[in-house]
């Protein structure tokens, strides 16, 4: 007997009338439901194989919420809690406490706010904070967020070069906010992946199957990473005194022109999936790993400062790194076009 989500039950298959199958739904179900004789059923048969019955009419979804007692979670990892209820799709998030709320507890609660889409403060007091997401969460599709973190990141190495090249350091004055900017798609993708593998209406309106949702989730903590050391980069040259001059035409800096035409052919393969456009840009960006590690390597050889040496590493390392997860990204763009191609016999 099914009895409940996750309970499996066999059904025989009845004849009816000598031309049409019939199979009966359990009570239970039906009952969950709220629905009652010759109410109507959507059926949708899915690539699997599988049928999936869903009632034609749906009941207003149900709102998530989660209760944290601050007063027994570590402030240091406050936010961490306040985030995994974020991508658990949690529609309001209650905290309380007996103690009052301290000025640290306080500035967590903001920084959550700060890094995440949607959420509000609708209510608070000495011993609750109320916060309500006020984001419909298939408003947003995933392909737009991860075009915002790729505009975020490709502005912040454009600025980067700008300066290198000359132009004053106060381009980078916002690389930090940008780069939080990206942190913030990121987790909105997480939280609708995870809505998305709950509920095929989510899935229905983000207008994307589970498994590419999947791999467009691992495609955003790509993003992710390579934000973070282009933030990295950027501090790097704006605490950096006395700079060596850098050539662009030699390496490490004329590696970066590879991973910015490589990283755009990516992207637009997203959505035209070209595989041999993808093996190219994978090929380049492995080439220009190559050549940064050698070059790494002849650095320690020479008889520059050690002031010197140190700087010109660690931007030839930066720039590897963001090749490396540009190459990632090739690779998750093949699982998706292989996914979609292969078919079930």
């Amino acid at each position: 007997m099914a009895t409940g989500p996750g309970s499996i039950h066999t059904r025989r298959v009845q004849m009816t009338g000598g031309a049409t199958f019939t199979v009966s739904i359990p009570k239970e179900w039906a009952t969950h439901h709220s629905m009652k004789a010759k109410d109507g059923l959507k059926m949708d048969w899915r690539p699997s194989g599988a049928l999936r019955l869903t009632p034609a009419q749906e009941r207003k979804p149900q709102r998530k919420e989660i209760t944290l007692d601050v007063d027994s979670i570590p402030v240091a990892s406050l936010v961490d809690h306040l985030v995994a209820a974020y991508i658990a799709s949690a529609n309001r998030i209650k905290l309380v406490s007996e103690e009052g709320f301290s000025r640290e507890q306080w500035s967590r609660i903001k920084r959550f706010l700060r890094i995440t889409t949607g959420f509000e403060i609708m209510d608070e007091n000495d011993r609750l904070v109320e916060l309500l997401n006020i984001l419909n969460i298939g408003e947003m599709p995933i392909q737009s967020s991860l075009n915002r973190m790729y505009l975020q990141l490709t502005s912040i190495i454009r600025d980067i070069v700008d300066v290198l090249s000359g132009e004053d350091e106060s381009l980078l004055d916002d690389v930090e906010e940008r780069e939080r900017e990206m942190d913030a798609m990121q987790l909105l993708i997480q939280r609708q992946v995870g809505a998305l593998l709950e509920s095929h209406k989510v899935a229905t309106e983000l207008g994307t199957d589970r498994r590419s949702a999947i791999e467009m989730a691992n495609l955003a903590r790509v993003f992710e990473r390579m934000g973070d050391h282009a933030q990295l980069f950027a501090q790097l040259i704006t605490s950096t005194e006395r700079k060596p001059k850098l050539n662009f035409d030699e390496a490490p800096l004329n590696k970066l022109g590879i991973w910015q035409s490589s990283i755009k052919a990516l992207m637009i393969n997203i959505r035209t999936e070209d595989p041999h456009e993808i093996h190219d840009a994978r090929m380049a960006l492995k080439e220009a790993q190559i050549n940064l590690s050698e070059h790494e390597g002849s650095l320690w050889g020479g008889r520059g400062s050690a002031t010197s040496v140190l700087y010109q590493f660690r931007v030839s390392e930066t720039i590897r790194r963001l090749c490396a997860y540009a190459r990632d990204m090739g690779e998750i763009l093949l699982n998706i076009i292989a996914s979609k191609n292969t078919l079930l016999r």
